[in-house]
């Protein structure tokens, strides 16, 4: 399989995890994630941002797995931001949570740079139709 693929695949999980994580934390039925003592330092706007950075993860996945390779910039950008958002609050979050989301983003980040970055085209020397002419 290409990088793409791979890049497009755990995009998807990742966006789509981060999606339903960003969800959960704001969820009032799910506060166990934050502990108790620093659940007022995660900004409100935080689980919203989440959400929507995992959301443009999971569609610029799929954008890139249908469309042109320039989509896994923003599948890339995308989980690079929730990777910048996950450090901003390190330790303030239940760690099976926090790494859940945090190890799929990354790995999102870069193979999806990985994706975008690469060939596909056949070189000129490797391509059949350059067969040397013997006269």
């Amino acid at each position: 399989m290409k990088v793409g693929s791979y890049a497009a695949g755990l995009g998807i999980v990742a966006g789509g995890w981060a999606a339903v994580a960003g969800f959960l934390l704001n969820s009032e039925a799910f506060r166990p994630q934050c502990h108790l003592d620093t659940c007022a330092a995660v900004p409100s706007w935080y689980s919203a941002a989440i959400g929507t950075l995992g959301g443009l993860v999971f569609l610029g996945s799929l954008a890139g797995l249908v469309g042109p390779k320039r989509a896994y910039y923003l599948e890339g950008g995308a989980a690079t931001a929730v990777v910048i958002l996950l450090l901003g609050v390190w330790g303030e979050i239940e760690a099976l949570y926090y790494w859940s989301i945090l190890v799929p983003a990354l790995l999102t980040a870069v193979l999806a740079v990985a994706a975008a970055r690469s060939k596909t085209g056949m070189s000129e020397q490797s391509n059949p139709m350059n067969l040397p002419v013997f006269g």
